[in-house]
């Protein structure tokens, strides 16, 4: 994050939310994670909810730059049957 802007509440995003705030961008998803790391540090972090994490973060990765990828959808009007 720049100096002077304030980051924002990974924990209270859902999980919709979060996925298109943080998309592909490596320093967003490590800020996330340090984030919601110190506020789940009482709770324990687990081998699990670390697979989840970087899981989910390689498969966004990856729709992000698919969907970036592909040309935008071309809107065909249908013919005039002449009905």
């Amino acid at each position: 994050m720049d100096a002077g802007k304030s980051s924002p509440n990974y924990q209270d995003m859902s999980g919709a939310t979060l996925l298109e705030v943080l998309g592909d961008d490596a320093r967003q998803w490590a800020a996330a994670f340090c984030a919601i790391y110190e506020a789940r540090a009482e709770q324990g972090i687990t081998e699990e909810w670390m697979t989840t994490w970087f899981a989910n973060a390689m498969e966004n990765a990856w729709d992000v730059r698919t969907r970036r990828a592909q040309p935008p959808t071309q809107i065909h009007p249908f013919p005039d049957l002449g009905n």
